[in-house]
């Protein structure tokens, strides 16, 4: 359902080029699911954060801010209406990775 709504709204964006507010509603939800999870697995079992760990935080964190800042400013400028296609394009790349690699390696879950 998820894979569905990005294709759906990232297409009818596109071809109105008009700003879509709900984009970025989807894209503040996989970055906060990301950090809340990761803050879970940290609180539960403590290891040494390494850098590819601090490194896709921020991105997802640096996601985050974007799309609240989109939210937040009554015009959309051109370049921050093409980083929430991007963001959104590359969590719609991750979302269909992930499923197929739960797909393709019967895994009942991810992690």
């Amino acid at each position: 359902m998820y894979i569905i709504t990005i294709i759906l709204l990232c297409t009818g964006g596109w071809m109105k080029y008009t700003p879509v507010w709900w984009l970025s509603f989807l894209n503040i939800f996989p970055g906060l699911a990301i950090i809340a999870y990761w803050l879970n697995k940290y609180l539960r079992y403590p290891h040494r954060v390494e850098l590819r760990e601090l490194v896709f935080l921020c991105a997802e964190a640096v996601c985050i801010v974007v799309s609240i800042y989109f939210m937040a400013i009554a015009r959309a400028d051109g370049w921050l209406l093409i980083s929430q296609y991007i963001i959104a394009g590359i969590q719609l790349a991750a979302a269909i990775l992930f499923l197929l690699f739960i797909l393709l390696f019967k895994i009942k879950k991810l992690f």
